[in-house]
């Protein structure tokens, strides 16, 4: 939970947002107050309880700060320097300094507001509940008020989370699971320096809605989800960049599996998972699909034990990951117009991340790299082999291609 003091990565989740119109200060204030109201974790922060040891303290009383800039220049890079300068600070973790949000005003009918709040109190399904609940206190802050209180803390009492005794069997699955695996290395570009790098840049593509119809189609053929598929085809590419057949990487489960009252509770629930595939190209994509389903399932059911404590038995650290986010809500605020940009770069150990969105009937892939070691050209080939992957393998008649038969592309 205290990485940040011992490493340089930084842990929050910056998401930014250009509102253009007349936008109300205090109203929008008064929103963020009353999101912060309901839900106990945006008011907590560490209180030292000893020199090694720190505990969780809501605050009965909300600290509210809007770092508030002007920036009239429409120089993008001054925009996102302030964006990084204020979310990428050192956290000092005293009251406030968990949940950050910034107001950067362009002119008076153009404004970027961007919001953070700490991995360690996070994840992608709470900044999906956030926005949406602060979209509901916008468009009618009294009825917002009535909403049942939401507490972490409760949540993670009632399931006893926090609990971290009897993982013996926990351990022995992971050891068993991973015994032999070896973390892998992709050919770079460029000799990495000694220094561990956190900064990420990145490339996107986008699966168009004709190609994703036709996954949706194939992953029912192969009784397998959406996800599977994407992630099946991302360890063929692995294996084919690596000259590998045994991949370890590691992927995102949401956590909130039977863990009654999370559905609506903001707070980390998420946690890394290490999946082990062998690729092997006499074998069918069809095995390779259900292979991972079955394992992610299995990965899922052992997920009590921290990723840390994986790592820490097994000594495998994956450095390449996935993630898979469901579609996010649009934030509307009523009379305004509101576009969601991105201003941050990703943080994370990762030598390759690659995060796939859904937005409405496409996926959109953004592959996270780190730059000291691969060019933006190899990574931008990657993400253009994987959709050559995904155009073959559903426009095969027979749902047994060979991963021999499946090509990459010269580009």
């Amino acid at each position: 939970m205290l990485a940040e003091k011992f490493t340089s990565g930084n842990y929050s989740l910056p998401v930014s947002y250009i509102i253009e119109g007349a936008l109300d200060k205090d109203k929008l204030r008064a929103s963020i107050m009353a999101v912060m109201e309901r839900h106990d974790v945006l008011r907590l922060s560490l209180s030292r309880g000893s020199k090694v040891s720190y505990g969780l303290k809501v605050n009965s009383k909300i600290k509210l700060i809007i770092d508030e800039q002007t920036i009239e220049d429409e120089n993008t890079e001054l925009i996102k320097k302030s964006i990084n300068d204020y979310f990428y600070k050192e956290v000092d973790f005293k009251v406030g300094s968990l949940v950050r949000f910034q107001l950067i005003k362009q002119s008076d009918n153009k404004h970027v507001f961007t919001f953070s709040i700490h991995h360690m109190l996070s994840d992608g399904i709470s900044i999906t509940i956030f926005i949406k609940d602060l979209r509901d206190a916008w468009a009618d802050i009294s009825s917002y008020k009535l909403k049942l209180k939401s507490s972490y803390i409760k949540c993670i009492s009632d399931n006893k989370l926090s609990e971290l005794e009897n993982l013996e069997d926990y351990i022995s699955y992971w050891k068993s699971y991973l015994l032999g695996a070896r973390d892998i290395t992709l050919n770079s570009d460029y000799i990495s320096s000694k220094d561990k790098k956190y900064d990420k840049r990145m490339v996107s593509q986008t699966i168009g809605k004709e190609l994703t119809r036709k996954i949706d189609i194939l992953s029912r053929r192969l009784d397998v989800s959406v996800f599977n598929i994407f992630y099946a085809v991302y360890n063929i590419l692995i294996s084919r960049y690596s000259n590998e057949s045994d991949i370890c990487t590691t992927f995102q489960s949401s956590g909130r599996q039977l863990i009654n009252g999370s559905e609506s509770t903001i707070g980390l629930f998420s946690c890394a998972l290490i999946l082990r595939e062998n690729v092997d190209n006499n074998s069918t994509f069809r095995h390779l699909s259900s292979s991972i389903r079955d394992k992610v399932y299995n990965c899922i059911s052992n997920q009590k034990l921290p990723y840390h404590y994986i790592i820490r038995n097994t000594s495998i650290h994956p450095k390449y990951g996935i993630n898979w986010y469901p579609s996010t809500p649009p934030l509307v605020f009523a009379g305004l117009n509101i576009s969601k940009h991105e201003y941050t770069s990703w943080q994370s150990d990762f030598e390759l991340n690659l995060h796939c969105t859904i937005i409405e009937d496409e996926i959109l892939l953004n592959l996270h790299y780190d730059y000291y070691l691969f060019s933006k050209k190899r990574v931008s080939t990657i993400l253009k082999q994987f959709e050559n992957v995904l155009i073959q393998i559903s426009e095969t008649e027979s749902t047994d291609i060979k991963l021999s038969d499946i090509k990459l592309t010269a580009l």
